[in-house]
C-alpha cells in the first residue's frame, strides 16, 4: 500500500500530539463526519521552529505570480519536518472520500480531513506570514466600508490527499468564502457564526499549503479569461476552453498559494491537475478580514 509506505519512511522520530473529535458535520452523503484538533494546545510537536531564533526556519520569500494578478506564493512558510508531521498527523485521523464542503466528489476528486487548528498554532501562522499578507482589501467597491483589517489564518483547515492510483484530481471551481472558526479553550468548544448577520470575520484568500512534492504533475492549474467577452461568457457559465488561458503553479514542500476567492472581484476559476504517479498532500485554509457586516451571505463553502 503507497500510503502505508509513505507513513513507514517518515522520520522514525517524528512525534505528535494527541488528537480529539470536537466536532461533526455531514457530508454531501455520509452524516456525523468527524472534525479533529489537538488536545492540549501542544503545537510545539507540530510547529518545530515556532520561535524567532530557530536555525532551521529560511527567511519567508513572497514571488508575485505576474499572470494571476492578486496571488502570489510564499516560500519557505514551513519546514520539511513540519509538513511530514502535519502529513503523519492527517493520516493517523484518516481521510475519507466525502467530507462537508460543497462540492461533490465528481468535482473534488480526492479524500480530506478536516482539521481544527488551535489558537497557538493559528497564532504562529499568522505571525510567519502577517509581513506578506495584504493588511486591507480597498479594491472591492461593492463592500467599501464594510471591510476592516487583516484577522489571521482561520483555524478550519482541509486536508486533502490526491491519489495517482486513482486519477485524483480536482476539477475547475471556484473557492468559496469561510466565516471564522476558533476553538474555546477554556471550554474546549468550537465556535463560529451560526447565522449570516453573526459573522464578524470572512476570508477573502485561499492560504494553500503544499505540504509534498515528491510526484509528477499535479500542479494547482489557473484558467483566466482572455478577454471581457470570455468573462462574460464565465460569468454565465458559458466559457470554453478556448475562452481562457492558463498559467499553472508547481508545488514546493513547505510553500503556500495565496489567492482571491469567495466575493472578491479577482475570485479565480481553477483545478488541481491529474497526478501521473504518486501521492499529493495539501492543506487548505483561509486568510480572514475583519466585516463591519456579512459580506458573503451566499458565498458557498469549499
Amino acid at each position: 500500500d503507497v500510503v502505508n509506505k509513505i507513513i513507514h519512511n517518515m522520520k522514525e522520530h517524528i512525534t505528535l500530539p494527541e488528537y480529539e473529535i470536537i466536532a461533526y458535520e455531514d457530508g454531501q452523503e455520509v452524516k456525523n463526519i468527524p472534525l479533529y484538533t489537538t488536545k492540549h494546545n501542544d503545537n510545539n510537536k507540530i510547529l518545530n521552529a515556532s520561535s524567532n531564533n530557530n536555525n532551521n526556519m529560511q527567511p519567508i520569500k513572497k514571488i508575485d505570480i505576474d499572470t494571476i494578478p492578486g496571488a502570489f506564493i510564499l516560500q519557505n512558510v514551513f519546514t520539511s519536518d513540519e509538513c511530514e508531521r502535519m502529513i503523519k498527523m492527517a493520516e493517523i485521523m484518516k481521510f475519507t472520500p466525502d467530507t462537508p464542503v460543497s462540492l461533490s466528489r465528481k468535482v473534488r476528486q480526492n479524500d480530506a480531513v478536516v482539521w481544527l487548528m488551535r489558537k497557538g498554532w493559528t497564532n504562529e501562522v499568522t505571525r510567519r506570514c502577517l509581513p506578506h499578507l495584504p493588511q486591507k482589501l480597498n479594491n472591492i467597491p461593492t463592500l467599501k466600508d464594510k471591510i476592516g483589517n487583516l484577522v489571521g489564518i482561520n483555524a478550519r483547515c482541509r486536508f486533502y490527499r490526491y491519489n495517482s492510483i486513482n486519477n485524483d484530481k480536482f476539477l475547475p471551481h471556484h473557492d468559496g468564502a469561510w466565516p471564522e472558526y476558533k476553538i474555546n479553550n477554556d471550554t474546549n468548544q468550537l465556535e463560529y457564526p451560526k447565522l449570516p448577520t453573526d459573522v464578524k470575520a470572512l476570508s477573502f484568500y485561499t492560504f494553500l499549503i503544499y505540504l509534498n512534492n515528491n510526484y509528477i504533475n499535479g500542479g494547482t492549474n489557473f484558467l483566466i479569461p482572455r478577454d471581457e467577452t470570455a468573462k462574460a461568457k464565465l460569468k454565465a457559465g458559458k466559457a470554453l476552453y478556448s475562452d481562457l488561458y492558463t498559467t499553472s503553479v508547481k508545488p514546493t514542500t513547505g510553500s503556500v498559494l495565496v489567492f482571491p476567492h469567495g466575493v472578491h472581484p479577482l475570485s479565480y476559476l481553477h483545478e488541481g491537475l491529474t497526478l501521473e504517479n504518486g501521492i499529493k498532500y495539501v492543506a487548505r485554509t483561509d486568510v480572514l478580514y475583519e466585516v463591519v457586516q456579512n459580506a458573503a451571505a451566499s458565498s458557498s463553502k469549499l
